[in-house]
C-alpha cells in the first residue's frame, strides 16, 4: 500500500484494532511513514499526523536496518501512557528506507505478570534492554 492509502484505510485500522485485541500487553500499532509522520494506527482513525522525528526508534531505524529495535520508556503522545516500543523498519523493494512499524507495550503488563506469579520471597524481576536500560522490574520503582 502507499502512505495515501495506508492513512485513509479505515479498513486497515480496523485490522491492526483487532490483532492488538489478541495481546493484553500491546497498547497500540503505529504505522510512520518515511518522512516521520504517524499515519495510521490500532488506536485513533484518523489519526493527527504527529512529528516521531526525534523517537529513539525512528532515528536507528531510518538509515540503517538494526533488525528489531526495542525503545526507551517513554509517554506516548496520542494516549499519554508510559510503554516502550518494539519496532521494525519497512523497507521497499529495493531496499530503500521506507518508515516503521510500531508495536508499543506496557511495562506495567510484565510488573504485574511478576507480581502475581514470583514467590514470596526477597527477590527483583526486571525486563532490561541489550544497553541495560531497565524497561520493567517488580517491585516498581518510582521512575518504573
Amino acid at each position: 500500500m502507499s502512505w495515501d492509502e495506508i492513512g485513509s484505510s479505515g479498513t486497515l485500522h480496523d485490522y491492526l484494532k483487532q490483532f492488538e485485541a489478541q495481546y493484553p500487553q500491546v497498547l497500540g500499532i503505529w504505522l510512520v511513514d518515511p518522512s516521520r509522520t504517524l499515519r495510521n494506527s490500532s488506536r485513533t482513525f484518523p489519526v493527527a499526523p504527529i512529528d516521531l522525528s526525534d523517537r529513539d526508534y525512528f532515528i536507528a531505524l531510518r538509515d540503517k536496518d538494526v533488525g528489531t529495535f526495542v525503545s526507551h520508556v517513554v509517554v506516548g503522545r496520542v494516549a499519554a501512557e508510559r510503554n516502550f516500543n518494539v519496532v521494525r523498519r519497512r523497507s521497499s523493494a529495493n531496499g530503500v528506507f521506507n518508515g516503521v512499524i510500531v508495536v508499543s507495550v506496557s511495562p506495567g503488563y510484565f510488573t504485574d505478570f511478576w507480581r502475581k506469579t514470583v514467590p514470596p520471597l526477597d527477590v527483583m524481576a526486571g525486563l532490561l534492554r541489550n544497553d541495560l536500560d531497565l524497561l520493567a522490574r517488580e517491585p516498581s520503582s518510582p521512575a518504573s
